[in-house]
């Protein structure tokens, strides 16, 4: 699509398209371009606050058969109008229907922006269109930034039929309000944002909202009041105020005006007689028929409040109340929404079908929990579990010495006297040598002394001789140590000295540990709010992490009355026996454990630890 270049004069100056002489206005046209300009320029950066991912927008005036086409507002203002807009809004203008049209002609898969457009009407004739560039997205959500315009130039069409109107000002300042109430995410900074615009539009010394809570009125916000405090006696002043009028379902005013209908203003009286206030005025807010609160204005000054100001209260109630009232329905804790979400179920008409619906999910409802508080089912308690050996053999060096082989290692199989390790044994070979010669030499000389018969020197050499048979038979029995053997058949479950050869090992130190292979037990943390339901004799059963397929029977022989602080809870040890060994079981395998506590009401079974620590909680709280 070809560019085109058009001037775009400055938008507070723009002339707007020309009332007909027959029409009702008396306000001059400068002031008649100067208030649309205005309206226009606020309604703008209202729609592109609604609608996602705006770049830059602008509102063209002028009849689709004219060649005068004039830029009454962009947004931002601080921008030049984009070319490429305005031919968009003029293609709208002249086909008479929305459009949507890529960056300049790029390809789907390239551009970054779109371009949508839709035509504007004012009394059924085509006065303009509005155009924005939003960032490029699937087609469904280009559908939806459609009729988001749509509704927008809808509610423009609303706001320009009436610009010769003396109503303008206050179409603009219900604009500004609920312009307010959308910036705000926070329910209580959006009702007071709310009562500040309007304390400043209506030139009003205070406005108060008001919501109901259950039966009753709570004040959420006050113009120029940051903390409300609910005992003083001007909020249960306004609160009675609010009450009147909800309870007439009207506005009320105080004074009454002369050509209103009679109504009970006993509190507004009292409101302005106490504070100062010359004139009150109560409206009432409502949302899908149910009346959710009220606003309160008050005038100091001898100004009553006229016909056209209450109209426009009442306008400005009916359309901002909703969206305070979401705002205050999202702001509920869960609990509330759910309690809330069974009230509106409840509430449906009798004989609809949604009723019908929701009746029967409420049946079915009570009586599932009514099955399930009957019901019983095995209450088991769940434990992480470690399988360990029922003996466990430990291997020790038997002197001083150094490692000469390490053949097994932990995980090894070993059969009882199979050969473990081995010492260094050249020292205790050569003592052994010296030993026996020596015994030799000093029987040789035992035996001369008998055959001279020295009585003196047999007894000498004899006790010699029985020293030297001690000394060989402790060597002897070191050298028959160095091979330390298994005490038991079994699997190693600790020690590996196979990267430590020729190391020194010391008497006493641990080499070794044997468990065996068809003896074992089960050891189970239970956390201690289940601790008071396990007792020695209860069975079980034992899944492994290894062994997923496998269930593993089992009976508790002894609960251990210490607790052990792990991984933040307070754990007590169980011991319990296997009653049936596998030959794929091996020691230190891990797993879980359900211990067989009886039977229980099923609804106990799946409540019974929110029920206790709520009890724990409410006890500590209370007491």
């Amino acid at each position: 699509m070809a560019e085109r270049k058009h001037e775009a004069p400055e938008l507070g100056n723009t002339p707007g398209p020309g009332r007909s002489s027959h029409g009702s206005s008396s306000t001059p046209r400068s002031a008649q371009r100067a208030g649309v300009s205005e309206l226009t320029r606020t309604w703008l950066s209202l729609q592109c606050s609604m609608l996602s991912g705006v770049n830059r927008a602008v509102v063209v005036l002028g009849a689709a058969d004219s060649d005068a086409h004039h830029p009454i507002a962009r947004w931002p203002e601080d921008t030049d109008v984009d070319a490429s807009l305005l031919d968009a809004a003029l293609q709208a203008l002249r086909e008479r229907r929305p459009r949507l049209n890529g960056e300049r002609g790029s390809p789907p898969g390239e551009r970054m922006h779109d371009i949508v457009a839709c035509p504007v009407l004012l009394n059924g004739a085509l006065t303009g269109a509005v155009a924005a560039e939003i960032t490029s997205r699937p087609a469904k959500n280009q559908r939806a930034a459609i009729r988001v315009l749509q509704w927008g130039a809808a509610w423009l069409e609303m706001l320009m039929t009436h610009d010769a109107n003396p109503l303008e000002q206050r179409l603009l300042t219900v604009v500004d309000v609920l312009a307010k109430a959308l910036d705000q995410y926070d329910f209580g900074a959006a009702a007071m944002a709310v009562a500040t615009e309007l304390t400043n539009r209506l030139g009003c010394d205070r406005v108060s909202l008001g919501f109901m809570r259950g039966h009753n009125v709570q004040i959420e916000a006050i113009s120029q009041t940051v903390q409300i405090e609910d005992k003083t006696n001007l909020v249960r002043t306004l609160g009675n105020t609010i009450e009147e009028a909800l309870n007439q379902d009207a506005s009320v005013l105080f004074p009454p005006s002369a050509e209103g209908m009679p109504a009970l203003s006993t509190a507004h009286a009292r409101l302005a007689r106490e504070y100062g206030a010359s004139a009150v005025c109560t409206v009432p807010m409502s949302h899908n028929g149910r009346t959710i609160g009220a606003l309160v204005l008050e005038r100091t000054r001898e100004q009553p409040f006229d016909a056209d100001t209450v109209s426009l209260c009442e306008y400005t109630a009916s359309l901002v109340g909703p969206i305070l009232d979401f705002k205050r329905r999202e702001q509920r804790s869960l609990l509330k929404k759910i309690i809330a979400t069974i009230k509106d179920w409840l509430a449906a008409p009798l004989g609809s079908r949604a009723q019908v619906w929701r009746t029967a999910v409420v049946v079915l409802t009570a009586a599932l929990v009514v099955v399930f508080s009957v019901s019983q089912s095995a209450y088991r308690i769940d434990a992480k579990a470690r399988l360990q050996g029922t003996v466990q053999r430990v291997v020790i060096a038997p002197f001083d010495s150094y490692l000469a082989e390490a053949p097994v290692r932990a995980g090894d199989l070993v059969r009882a006297g199979q050969v473990m390790s081995r010492l260094e044994d050249r020292e205790l070979s050569l003592e052994h040598t010296g030993l026996s010669g020596e015994k030799a030499k000093l029987a040789k000389e035992y035996r001369e002394a008998l055959a001279t018969h020295d009585r003196s020197r047999i007894s000498m050499l004899k006790a010699k001789l029985d020293q030297a048979d001690a000394q060989l038979a402790l060597v002897a029995e070191k050298l028959s140590r160095t091979r330390v053997a298994a005490p038991i058949d079994g699997i190693v479950v600790s020690g590996d000295l196979s990267q430590s050869l020729g190391a020194p090992v010391q008497r006493g130190q641990v080499l070794f540990e044997v468990a065996p292979l068809n003896s074992y037990r089960i050891l189970l943390n239970v956390d201690e709010r289940d601790i008071a339901a396990v007792h020695a004799g209860q069975s079980g059963q034992l899944i492994l992490a290894g062994l997923p397929n496998d269930v593993h029977h089992f009976t508790v022989e002894r609960v251990t009355p210490i607790s052990t602080a792990l991984e933040g809870q307070n754990l007590f040890r169980v011991e319990a026996r296997l009653d049936k060994s596998g030959p794929l079981l091996r020691p230190g395998m891990h797993g879980v454990g359900k211990i067989e506590a009886g039977t229980r009401r099923r609804i106990w079974i799946w409540t019974h630890g929110i029920v206790d620590r709520l009890r724990l909680s409410l006890w500590s709280w209370w007491h």
